[in-house]
C-alpha cells in the first residue's frame, strides 16, 4: 500500500517533536535553539540511516540534514516541524456534502472582496500579460477549471493559481476553505510578474506546502 506524503510528512514532524520533548524533560536536550537544532542534525540523520521513514520523505529528509549542517541553529527545525504540524492538524476537512467546487468559487468572491482583481481567463502555454493596476491579483486558466471538478463539485485535478502581490492572504483563505498552497515560484510563471501556487484535490503533493501559523 503506498503511503501518501502528507501522512508520512505529519508522522515524521510529530515524532520528531514528541522525542525533542522527552529528551528536554529527561534532561539530555537543554532547552535552548542551539541544542534543539543539533538534536534535530542528529534526529534527522539517524533517521535516515536506518531509514525509519517512508521513502516518499526521504528527499526532505535530506534537505533539512543539509540545512542542518550548513545553517546551525539558524536552521530553526524546531520551529519548522512545529509548523508543519499546527498546519496539517489545524486544515479544515470538508464533508462529504461539500463542493470542493464552491469553496473555489467562495476564494474567488472573498479575494474579490478584499480588493483583489480576480481574473479566470484563457491562458496561453508560454506568456501572459495581466495588468492590475497596483492591486493584488489572481488568476486562473479558464480550461483548467473546466477540467477540475466533477458534476458534484468535487475536485478532481490539481488547479494552478497565479498571485501576485498578497500571497498570504491567498494562503490563509485557501487553507481555510481546506486546501494546502504548494509554491512551485514566487513571481516567475507563465503570467507575467505572477508566481505560481497550486491546490491538489487531497492536499498530497510531495513537498512542503506554505505553513499557515496563527
Amino acid at each position: 500500500m503506498m503511503v501518501m506524503f502528507k501522512d508520512e510528512l505529519l508522522r515524521l514532524v510529530s515524532l520528531g517533536l514528541e522525542e525533542l520533548e522527552k529528551s528536554q524533560q529527561s534532561g539530555k536536550t537543554p532547552n535552548n535553539p542551539l541544542s534543539e537544532n543539533h538534536f534535530f542534525s542528529v534526529w534527522v540523520s539517524k533517521a535516515i540511516k536506518e531509514q525509519r521513514f517512508d521513502k516518499a520523505v526521504a528527499l526532505i529528509l535530506k534537505e533539512w540534514q543539509q540545512q542542518a549542517r550548513t545553517l546551525g541553529a539558524g536552521a530553526q527545525l524546531k520551529q519548522c516541524f512545529s509548523d508543519l504540524m499546527h498546519t496539517y492538524l489545524n486544515l479544515k476537512q470538508r464533508s462529504k456534502a461539500e463542493s470542493a467546487q464552491s469553496n473555489f468559487e467562495q476564494l474567488q468572491s472573498q479575494l474579490n472582496e478584499a480588493k483583489w482583481q480576480v481574473s479566470v481567463t484563457e491562458l496561453h502555454p508560454k506568456k501572459n500579460t495581466i495588468h492590475s493596476d497596483g492591486l493584488s491579483s489572481f488568476v486562473v486558466d479558464e480550461s483548467c477549471i473546466e477540467r477540475a471538478f466533477d458534476e458534484r463539485g468535487a475536485q478532481l485535478s490539481n488547479i494552478s493559481c497565479f498571485i501576485r502581490g498578497d500571497s498570504e492572504l491567498f494562503i490563509k483563505q485557501a487553507y481555510l476553505l481546506g486546501w494546502l498552497a504548494f509554491k512551485v515560484s514566487d513571481y516567475k510563471s507563465i503570467v507575467k510578474f505572477h508566481g505560481e501556487y497550486v491546490l491538489t484535490a487531497n492536499n498530497n503533493k510531495a513537498q512542503l506546502p506554505e505553513v499557515v501559523v496563527d
